[in-house]
């Protein structure tokens, strides 16, 4: 009896030091566990408040940057070319007629002598013109359309002359499709008027 009694107390310190030597093994024991697991549930970290740091100074504002080079011109673009002739429009209308021009006529004729004759109706004026041809010399005229020369028609279009037996004729045209007649001399005296001939 007294020798189980002995070794029980031998076995009950042995038990408990193993115990603390484990704990302490641990890095903390029965105390420290419940101090880091207490009634706040909180953790280990130092909450202690602390005072607010100063503000620093703002800093002294940099140097202005130097301006930049100007840039260079932009070239001009080149002209462009003439583009395509476009397609031809539609045909205009016809234009009213314009009012009548003052009719122009000539014609020639040689005669015997050496002589050459012509008439010429110009500004609705008719004149009969000789010279002679060996050699060839200056126009004279005869206006054939004054007070000697009665009944000129006013809307003579066209002129002819023709000579015969030293006996120069001279026609002209109306418009109205009339024919007038006067006759001269080879010295251009041309005592008639106008007379109608009958109409073609």
């Amino acid at each position: 009896m007294g020798s189980a009694s002995k070794g029980g107390r031998r076995v009950w310190p042995a038990r408990g030091f193993a115990l603390a030597l484990a704990l302490a093994l641990a890095g903390f024991s029965a105390p420290a566990v419940a101090a880091d697991h207490g009634p706040g549930g909180g953790d280990s970290c130092d909450h202690a408040r602390t005072a607010p740091a100063k503000a620093g100074k703002a800093g002294k504002a940099g140097k202005a940057g130097k301006a930049g080079k100007a840039g260079k011109a932009a070239k001009k673009p080149a002209g462009g070319g003439h583009g395509c002739q476009g397609p031809r429009g539609p045909k205009g209308e016809r234009g009213p007629a314009g009012p009548p021009g003052p009719c122009a006529d000539i014609d020639t004729t040689e005669a015997a002598g050496d002589f050459e004759f012509s008439a010429v109706l110009s500004k609705g004026n008719a004149f009969v013109g000789r010279r002679s041809v060996l050699p060839n010399g200056a126009y004279t005229w005869r206006d054939l359309t004054g007070p000697q020369n009665p009944g000129f028609p006013e809307t003579a279009c066209s002129v002819s002359v023709t000579t015969e037996d030293r006996t120069v004729f001279i026609k002209v045209l109306t418009t109205q499709g009339e024919v007038y007649e006067n006759s001269c001399s080879y010295a251009l005296v041309c005592p008639s008027g106008w007379t109608a001939l009958v109409k073609p």
